[in-house]
């Protein structure tokens, strides 16, 4: 299939991207869409003549939505097939069949119906995505909130709507990027946008819509910095805990290990922040221990000194491991458990990400830590030949994880 003239991705975090929808005015996405949508219509009360589309907009050609779950032999007798145009085109599929069409965007009709349900809303991105070319847009109606856009974003949506955040502040709902608010429990409004530079009594509805719609536009600012800057998911990992599906859709995403793999750098400069438990499922952290136990091969005759890490990255910087260093004079390999990287050999500290992460330093280690470093580090034993292990750890949580079972 030809590759789309009218858009482009630009730049990549994980399955989330930065893209130009190259109209006659460039929208860089992810991005609301809803004022760049010419719709032509639906073919199931009336025939549509075929459009003439336009430069500034996303043509929406004439479509058939099906519900999910249609029987295929339905799908198939309602197909909706496009002639070739030289105007930017949307196309509206359902997620049980995403049938590509020659489009530069395409719209799910359902997928705003499984917001809330994790595991519905991950099975609706992924087929999508998987079914549809890479260089196309994905856009998603009639579910985005400022809660939950970053969510869409990092699952790899391209382009909302403000439908549902004008819905509810019609119906008197405050959206925020972190809740959804009853206007008249809010003794202040929380928010300095033009909608909100009034008294609190003055603060109406249509005032509700304004700020909903400014709320949105405000997070996907923020959503796409947060992209070039290859730190979404460390943003993710704080802001999904305020929604218990948020939560749940990040950790069934984690689970999809080759959909975000396929779609993550191999390496990047960004810091890597570890401040919550998910943090060991990320795909950076899951391919570093996989390679670190299956590709890497030990050159050295000498015994395995196994060391903490150090808070100051690379390690020999530090002045723990410099006094390592100066007692073990490379007669012993070393080489550091950390979590959430697992264990690192002394020569591979400054590769990624064992030179980029910060972890949360308190000296106690979560049972999921101590799970994973202490698998990792027994799949490296396992596959790695030494004649001694001399192990030079403090504190409980180290010890434990050296304890054999």
């Amino acid at each position: 299939m030809a590759m789309t003239d009218y858009f482009e991705v630009l730049d990549r975090d994980g399955a989330a991207r930065i893209g130009e929808l190259r109209l006659a005015e460039p929208v860089t996405t992810p991005a609301r869409v809803d004022d760049i949508l010419l719709d032509s219509g639906s073919l199931w009360n009336a025939d549509r003549e075929r459009p003439e589309g336009d430069d500034d907009a996303l043509t929406i050609l004439p479509h058939r939505s099906l519900p999910a779950g249609s029987r295929e032999e339905v799908q198939e007798a309602f197909e909706t097939t496009h002639a070739d145009t030289d105007f930017p085109t949307a196309a509206v599929v359902a997620s049980d069949d995403p049938t590509p069409q020659g489009d530069d965007a395409y719209i799910l009709s359902d997928a705003a119906g499984f917001l809330g349900h994790g595991e519905g809303f991950k099975q609706a991105i992924i087929n999508a995505k998987q079914a549809l070319p890479a260089d196309t847009a994905l856009v998603l109606s009639g579910g985005a909130t400022p809660r939950n856009v970053a969510l869409l974003a990092y699952a790899g949506v391209d382009g909302v709507d403000a439908k549902l955040a004008k819905v509810k502040g019609s119906q008197g709902k405050y959206l925020t990027s972190d809740a959804e608010l009853f206007l008249d429990d809010l003794d202040e409004l929380p928010c300095a946008c033009s909608a909100c530079q009034q008294p609190r009594d003055e603060f109406d509805r249509e005032d509700c819509i304004k700020h909903n719609v400014a709320a949105l536009e405000a997070e996907l600012r923020r959503v796409r910095e947060r992209i070039r800057a290859g730190q979404l998911r460390d943003y993710i990992e704080g802001q999904a805990r305020h929604d218990n599906w948020l939560t749940a859709a990040v950790r069934l995403f984690d689970d999809q290990y080759s959909y975000l793999e396929s779609r993550t750098p191999i390496f990047r400069t960004s810091e890597l922040s570890a401040a919550t438990s998910d943090t060991l499922r990320r795909v950076e952290i899951q391919r570093y221990a996989d390679r670190v136990t299956t590709r890497y091969r030990n050159r050295f005759d000498n015994p395995l000194v196994l060391v903490p890490c150090s808070a100051r990255k690379p390690y020999s910087d530090s002045q723990s491991h410099g006094q390592f260093h100066d007692a073990v004079q490379f007669r012993g390999h070393m080489v550091s458990m950390t979590s959430p990287i697992g264990v690192v050999p002394q020569e591979l500290e400054l590769t990624y990400p064992a030179q980029h992460y910060a972890s949360v330093v308190t000296g106690r280690w979560s049972a999921n830590e101590i799970e994973f470093v202490s698998d990792v580090l027994e799949r490296y034993l396992a596959d790695t030949s030494y004649p001694e292990v001399l192990v030079h750890v403090p504190g409980e949580g180290y010890r434990e994880l050296c304890d054999p079972p």
